[in-house]
């Protein structure tokens, strides 16, 4: 069955099987496998199979092994991010699961950060912050830009004994809560808007 990119790239495997190429370059299913011991090789392969139908990894080498070949994969320039078509297309069902989905796996990260024996979240960079800013359209697309610039000359340093893999995530929503008026496409309330907004601590 074909998948979509969409669907390739929101599974919670294929979702780590992607982050393990983003990070670690071009890899064998089996080097692919050690970071994942929690899935069966059979898995590994079918969703390795999901990825390259969807054309966001591909074969870069075929290694000689006893009597049969040993695949290299590595991701496809771009193919990592969902088109403007591929958004376009989604229901607002779709998006709250593909959101549903990046969450989920970004739980799984920091509960596996939180099986260290002994964990110091500022000795180990960890942190998670919400902050509201109040842009123009003009300074959102600027600030946008700018971090991305920022985040691609830091990406481009290739993994060393010196350097630890740290994940950075980026989330940002218009807050219609606070805005002075209803935005003019905004439904009616949900009930979780009307409760009292907590405190956005930063840790």
């Amino acid at each position: 069955m074909h998948v979509s990119r969409s669907e390739a790239l929101l599974h919670p495997v294929r979702l780590r099987i992607v982050l393990i190429l983003a990070a670690r370059s071009n890899l064998t299913a089996q080097e692919i496998g050690r970071f994942l011991d929690d899935v069966p090789q059979a898995t590994l392969y079918r969703h390795l199979n999901n990825l390259r139908e969807a054309d966001i990894i591909r074969v870069v080498e075929e290694r000689p092994t006893g009597g049969s070949l040993e695949r290299v994969y590595a991701l496809n320039e771009g193919a990592t991010y969902l088109s403007p078509a591929d958004l376009e297309r989604a229901t607002k069902d779709d998006h709250m699961r593909y959101f549903t989905t990046f969450c989920v796996h970004l739980l799984g990260l920091f509960g596996t950060y939180l099986r260290r024996e002994r964990i110091d979240l500022a000795r180990d960079g960890v942190g998670y912050q919400t902050h509201v800013m109040h842009l123009s359209p003009e300074e959102l697309a600027q600030f946008v830009g700018e971090l991305r610039q920022l985040m691609l000359s830091y990406m481009s340093k290739e993994p060393s004994p010196q350097r630890s893999p740290h994940t950075f995530t980026t989330i940002l929503i218009p807050d219609d809560r606070l805005r002075d008026g209803p935005h003019p496409d905004a439904g009616p309330p949900h009930d979780a808007d009307v409760h009292e907004r907590p405190s956005e601590d930063d840790v």
